[in-house]
């Protein structure tokens, strides 16, 4: 969710590709829109203190933006990038808070038993959270997630759209005003 230590990235990334250390915080990351909470000094020392690894003065308090206090995943997702990729990735999206379906499938979210405290201490793959979960054939898992019905799906999206677009662009928003 926060950018910790991403300024490691810059020496593994080769300078020939489009990818920079800004685009995965930007793409993987939720800074940018936990950020516009802050103000927007408090948000710049954040992002710099993180990607440097180190402890900073303010912290940000993401933990009332986040849906619950345990990491949520989509079971159809899940199946879908263990088929596909032979992996299963954790969503930003599918964690914060407005956030109860998934976009894409219109499955209920689900919570790991991952909690973020966890995830402070270490990194835990959802592959590895998730190993036991997905040992089912695709039938079982289509039942064990509720869909959304198609007036929900659609309040779903639009809260969706909002927060993705605020993830990608609250660099641009100055947080809150200094008084």
């Amino acid at each position: 969710l926060l950018p910790y230590m991403s300024a490691a990235l810059s020496y593994r990334i080769n300078p020939e590709t489009a990818v920079t250390e800004e685009t995965i915080v930007r793409s993987h990351t939720a800074i940018y829109y936990l950020g516009i909470a802050h103000r927007h000094k408090e948000t710049k020392t954040i992002i710099t203190r993180t990607r440097e690894g180190a402890r900073c003065g303010c912290r940000m308090n993401y933990r009332s933006s986040m849906a619950s206090p345990w990491l949520r995943y989509c079971p159809l997702c899940a199946y879908e990038e263990k088929v596909v990729y032979g992996e299963m990735y954790w969503h930003r999206l599918h964690q914060l808070k407005g956030v109860v379906y998934c976009e894409k499938h219109g499955a209920r979210l689900k919570e790991s038993e991952v909690s973020l405290t966890n995830i402070k201490k270490s990194f835990i793959p959802a592959s590895f959270a998730l190993r036991d979960t997905f040992d089912k054939k695709l039938d079982d898992v289509v039942k064990q997630g509720r869909t959304a019905s198609e007036e929900l799906a659609k309040k779903n999206a639009a809260v969706c759209t909002d927060i993705r677009w605020l993830m990608e662009n609250g660099n641009r928003i100055n947080g809150l005003e200094d008084t």
